[in-house]
C-alpha cells in the first residue's frame, strides 16, 4: 500500500512594485493576475489519519504553518492593492479532507498591513469571508518590525548564498513536497 499524501494547493497573490493601479489584483481578470501556484504532496504519517478529521486538520494546519516562510520569502512580493512592499499575509483555506486522497487549497494574500489602511479595507471587500475581525494592532507592520517578503528570514547572515545554505535544512522539507517542480511551480506573472 502507498503512503497517504495530502493534495495541497497553494495560490500566493501579490504584485510588482512597477505595476499600475489597473494592473494589481483587485482589477485584473482572475485568469492574468499575478500569482505562484504551487502543488505541494506531503506525506501524511498515517494511513488512519486519513480516516481521522480531528488529526487530519490540525495536521495540515501545521504544514500550511510550515511552509508559510517558502511561500512568503518566495518572490519580492509587494501589496496586491498599492506598490508598498508586502510584509504580511492573510490566509484563506478550503479543505477536502474526507476524500480520498484529501485536498486542500490555500490562497495567501500579500499585503502591506493587515492592521489599518486601504489596503485592508479593499482585501475586506474582495474577500470579505475570508476576513476575521483583526485584533487592533499597537503599530504599523514596518513598526512591529514585520519582515518583508522576500528578505532573508535568518538575518543574521551576510550574503544570498550563505542564507539559502543555512536554511536548506528547514527548506528542504519543502521541496520534498514538490514531485515535479517544471509542473508543480507556475508563475503567472504577466
Amino acid at each position: 500500500m502507498s503512503t497517504p499524501e495530502l493534495d495541497l494547493t497553494v495560490i500566493v497573490y501579490g504584485s510588482n512594485a512597477t505595476d499600475s493601479p489597473d494592473e494589481r489584483i483587485c482589477f485584473r481578470d482572475p485568469d492574468t493576475q499575478r500569482r505562484l501556484e504551487l502543488k505541494l504532496h506531503p506525506t501524511v504519517p498515517t494511513a488512519e489519519m486519513c480516516r481521522d478529521q480531528s488529526q487530519m486538520n490540525p495536521w495540515a494546519q501545521k504544514v500550511l504553518l510550515t511552509i508559510g516562510p517558502d511561500v512568503k520569502h518566495s518572490q519580492r512580493w509587494h501589496c496586491e492593492f498599492c506598490n508598498k512592499p508586502a510584509r504580511e499575509t492573510v490566509q484563506q483555506v478550503a479543505s477536502w479532507m474526507h476524500l480520498q486522497p484529501p485536498e486542500l487549497n490555500a490562497y495567501i494574500h500579500n499585503i502591506c498591513d493587515t492592521s489599518r489602511g486601504p489596503c485592508v479595507e479593499l482585501l475586506r471587500a474582495v474577500t470579505p469571508s475570508a476576513m476575521a475581525p483583526l485584533a487592533p494592532a499597537s503599530g504599523s507592520s514596518e513598526e512591529l518590525g514585520i519582515p518583508m517578503s522576500a528578505s532573508c528570514m535568518l538575518k543574521r547572515v551576510s550574503s544570498s548564498v550563505e542564507c539559502q545554505t543555512a536554511d536548506w535544512k528547514r527548506h528542504k522539507a519543502f521541496c520534498k513536497m514538490l514531485k515535479d517542480p517544471s509542473t508543480d511551480v507556475k508563475w503567472v506573472w504577466t
